[in-house]
């Protein structure tokens, strides 16, 4: 599990590993319409939510869901485990 990452350093993790520009990732960014996360970049942040031990409820990934909601579930998730 990758702890306590600031929301920058989180989303430079999930930039990479999802392979998109980091620069574009703020608070209020929406994964689909801002970001612009494929049907298959979905599915690997699903693998990769849960590989850094903040698994994502099902159907919580939506058109409205942006990288703030993420940031906030990740460390709801670590901060728990603190």
């Amino acid at each position: 599990m990758i702890a306590n990452l600031s929301f920058d350093d989180f989303a430079s993790q999930m930039a990479f590993d999802l392979r998109l520009h980091t620069g574009e990732w703020t608070h209020e960014s929406r994964l689909i319409g801002d970001l612009g996360l494929d049907s298959l970049q979905m599915v690997e942040l699903l693998v990769l939510m849960y590989d850094i031990g903040a698994p994502l409820p099902d159907g919580i990934l939506g058109e409205h869901t942006t990288a703030g909601d993420l940031y906030f579930h990740y460390r709801s998730h670590t901060d728990a485990r603190a």
